[in-house]
């Protein structure tokens, strides 16, 4: 819980740099938007005046929430995070209805619908819908969340204080949300000299970061100048190869983009992914990639246009053992074969690769190279195009291993949903409760067969447990 002046220690007043990129990404290209969406099938629906208390709940516990982002006089200066004065929960509540089914496909066209909105300016990028109307008496929610607030894994923190106990109490209702007193209407002057200090403090920071780095350079440059042109090479090189990664020829299946959004879900048992692994030298996440890569593989040879290979971003989580949370990601982006029949080989591969990937020389450098981009002018465009260039999104995440309860109502499956920010797909995978859901949020002309891929991406996962 935050302390009782309102102050969060879990975030900065402003976005960091990469939450900054991400932020300004988007207004250069909207259809770069980092939104993230769980959605849920509940036993029974929950009714929306209890809803409200349940938000209100959270929004105690995360002040964050109720705050916007708001630029300052100096375009390159991060937002801050400011109080909306307006707030009132109850306008984050929303409602809608389904005809029939009683899992997540019945859920499907509210994700959609969801997914294509864009967030009610002059608020809180968050919103909630309660869904009803599925068979047996049972009901559902999406939840989005703008990703400039966190990370995959800090939505799933936040997430979870949405839930009841696993007895399904009943939340507290005491108290009432209220806006932090900082409020959009500040005073000019007064911001401009809070951005002058960040800008200074940005600066000395970077300077703290690089200093030892170019320290050590120098020093070894010295002492070893063999060892430094070397290494010097090692990060040339590994700074083209991932730039040729990115720039070579991608799938013509995956090239085409129309903004319009499909999903699906495909479940499977967490025991039987870690036994995979375990049997290959690898982990779930190996074997959740050499399932992707199965299922596109499949999909390219049915939709007559095998290829070798795909780009697949990974992000990779820094989180270290604070309580912060805020974005701590780092990208990985691998040139993945699709041509590997035995989908234990893909398994070993694709450990190797991820682990060779981690080990780059320029993975230190990224939060400085991050603060550069947001500072200027010219990189939101530059490096949209060059966010374009990456396929796949594909990312993992931790979840309650025991069965949750919102507002009474347990909750029977637990979908996530990554954004596809330029991509062709994103696959997000969430453990729930000995189950495991990969949200599947796709572009529709790309992956111009939905239900082929679907299947085809279920029979990678197939292989690769059997």
């Amino acid at each position: 819980m935050p302390p009782a002046d309102g102050v969060d220690p879990r975030f900065d007043e402003r976005m960091t740099d990469l939450e900054a990129l991400m932020w300004g990404l988007e207004r250069a290209d909207p259809s770069l938007q980092t939104v993230m969406v769980m959605a849920g099938v509940l036993d029974r629906p929950v009714d929306p005046a209890v809803m409200i208390e349940r938000l209100e709940a959270t929004c105690r516990s995360v002040p964050r929430l109720t705050e916007l982002p708001q630029p300052g006089p100096l375009p390159m200066v991060p937002p801050r995070w400011v109080g909306d004065p307006g707030f009132d929960v109850a306008n984050h509540l929303r409602s809608d209805s389904v005809a029939g089914g009683a899992d997540f496909g019945a859920l499907s066209r509210v994700v959609e619908r969801s997914m294509s909105e864009p967030f009610e300016a002059g608020r809180p990028p968050w919103d909630f819908t309660l869904v009803d109307g599925l068979e047996g008496g049972r009901g559902g929610f999406v939840a989005r969340l703008h990703h400039s607030y966190t990370d995959g894994q800090g939505a799933v923190q936040i997430a979870l204080g949405l839930f009841d106990s696993p007895e399904g109490a009943a939340p507290p209702t005491d108290a009432q949300v209220t806006a932090p007193a900082t409020t959009p209407a500040g005073i000019a002057v007064e911001s401009l000299v809070s951005d002058v200090v960040h800008e200074v403090a940005a600066g000395l920071s970077a300077v703290r970061k690089l200093a030892p780095w170019a320290a050590g350079a120098l020093r070894d440059a010295f002492d070893n100048p063999a060892d430094a042109a070397a290494r010097t090479a090692e990060l040339a090189t590994s700074l083209a190869r991932t730039a040729r990664a990115a720039m070579l020829p991608g799938s013509p299946v995956l090239s085409r983009r129309s903004g319009e959004t499909r999903v699906a879900a495909v479940r499977l048992n967490l025991d039987e992914l870690r036994a995979a692994g375990k049997n290959c030298g690898g982990t779930v996440n190996d074997v959740f990639l050499a399932g992707i890569l199965g299922g596109l593989s499949m999909y390219h040879e049915k939709v007559g246009a095998p290829f070798p290979a795909v780009k697949l971003g990974i992000p990779v989580s820094t989180r270290g053992g604070g309580d912060s949370l805020h974005n701590q990601l780092q990208g990985m982006l691998l040139r993945a074969p699709l041509n590997l029949r035995d989908p234990k080989e893909r398994i070993r591969l694709i450990h190797a690769m991820v682990a060779e990937t981690r080990q780059q020389p320029w993975l230190p450098l990224i939060d400085v190279a991050a603060a550069a981009a947001v500072r200027l002018p010219f990189a939101p465009n530059a490096l949209a195009g060059m966010v374009r260039y990456t396929e796949v999104l594909a990312s993992n995440l931790p979840g309650p291993p025991e069965r949750l309860y919102l507002a009474g109502a347990g909750v029977d499956v637990l979908v996530p949903f990554g954004p596809r920010a330029g991509s062709a797909l994103n696959l997000t995978l969430l453990s729930y409760a000995g189950g495991v859901a990969i949200g599947v949020n796709a572009d529709a002309a790309a992956l111009s067969d939905h239900d082929l891929f679907v299947g085809c991406l279920s029979e990678g996962f197939d292989e690769v447990l059997a």
